[in-house]
């Protein structure tokens, strides 16, 4: 993280956790040179639901991302366990949500607040690029994030994170979430993981 993001870890936000959470599961099914075992499945299925409780905007990763990343990667190996860990999956990550709706009526994914928060959100795309420079602290951060981006599509295994997870949260980001940078804090640790392969590679 950058040091301007520093008060979030300490300020009682979820955000910074929210992105550990989601790297941590992440990082385990990664399909680098070693392929998973079942335990690095059953941990990264772990931290994807305590990201998902902790807050809905992880939902995407843990219930559209992660079941379509793992079938694709690891079929072959896990074959019909896979069918399994992908119940454990969406049943882990929407406890609350579920909880919430069974024992207090209470739908977490309808939002009271939603003109209020649509006032405060982003209303263009240049609006929107000035306040994405804001969680990378300057302009030149930005500019090296997206060259980072584009040249990614172009290496095999970290492509599929650019396309189906990064660009995903920046469009969920821009169109739904924008009222609050902290919203797209969770994909800094993913940017870090992309751009660290292209220099290994």
């Amino acid at each position: 993280f950058f040091k301007e993001h520093a008060h979030f870890v300490y300020s009682g936000l979820v955000d910074a956790s929210l992105a550990t959470f989601v790297f941590l599961s992440l990082i385990h099914i990664f399909d680098y040179e070693k392929k998973p075992c079942e335990k690095d499945l059953l941990i990264s299925i772990l931290y994807a639901a305590i990201a998902s409780n902790i807050k809905i905007l992880a939902c995407y990763y843990s219930l559209v991302f992660l079941p379509i990343y793992i079938f694709y990667n690891y079929f072959k190996i896990f074959k019909k366990k896979l069918f399994l860990y992908t119940i454990l999956l969406f049943s882990t990550s929407l406890f609350w949500p579920i909880y919430q709706f069974l024992i207090f009526e209470n739908n977490v994914f309808i939002n009271n607040n939603l003109d209020y928060l649509n006032s405060l959100s982003v209303k263009n795309f240049q609006e929107g690029i000035d306040r994405i420079s804001t969680l990378f602290g300057s302009t030149i951060i930005l500019v090296i994030f997206f060259i980072i981006t584009l040249i990614s599509f172009f290496f095999k295994k970290i492509n599929l994170i650019t396309i189906f997870l990064v660009i995903p949260y920046l469009l969920i980001w821009y169109f739904f979430t924008s009222y609050d940078i902290r919203n797209l804090l969770l994909i800094l640790p993913i940017f870090c993981l992309i751009a660290s392969f292209i220099i290994v590679e």
